[in-house]
C-alpha cells in the first residue's frame, strides 16, 4: 500500500454538510494551548489522502508526548471504506477529546492506514496565558 497523505489539517471543528457533502474546518491551529490541568482541549485532526486501494482498511491516529517522559496521549482508530478508485480522495475527521500532557512541549500526530505509517507532524504544546 502506498497512501498519499494530501492534508493533515488541526481544527477546533470539522463537519460535513448534508446536501453538498463539503467539509467545513473551522479554527485551524498549529500551536496547541495547555489548560490550568496539563489538558488540551478536545479538537479535530482533519486528514487526506489518496492512492489508497478500494479494500476496506483500517485508520488509526496516534498522539505522543516527544519530551521526557515520552508517552503514548491519545489514540483513535476506526474502519476506511475504500475508495472506488486510486485517484480518489478519502477524508477522514478524528475527533478528540481533551487529552493530558505532563506539561508544555512537543507532540507528534502520526496517521496510519492498515498499520503502516502514512505521514505524521510535531506540534508544539505550550500554557495559555494566565493559566497556572
Amino acid at each position: 500500500m502506498s497512501a498519499y497523505l494530501l492534508a493533515m489539517l488541526i481544527a477546533d471543528k470539522v463537519f460535513r454538510e448534508e446536501g453538498s457533502k463539503k467539509i467545513h474546518i473551522a479554527g485551524t491551529f498549529n500551536m496547541i494551548n495547555l489548560g490550568p490541568s496539563n489538558e488540551t482541549p478536545g479538537f479535530h485532526v482533519f486528514i487526506a489522502v489518496t492512492d489508497v486501494s478500494s479494500d476496506d482498511h483500517k485508520g488509526e491516529l496516534v498522539l505522543e508526548y516527544l519530551d521526557e517522559p515520552r508517552i503514548e496521549i491519545g489514540r483513535l482508530s476506526g474502519p476506511v471504506k475504500g475508495p472506488p478508485d486510486k485517484l480518489s480522495v478519502i477524508e477522514l475527521n478524528f475527533g478528540l477529546p481533551p487529552l493530558r500532557v505532563p506539561r508544555p512541549g512537543r507532540v507528534r500526530i502520526s496517521f496510519f492506514l492498515d498499520g503502516q505509517y502514512v505521514a505524521g507532524r510535531d506540534v508544539r504544546v505550550v500554557r495559555q496565558e494566565g493559566a497556572q
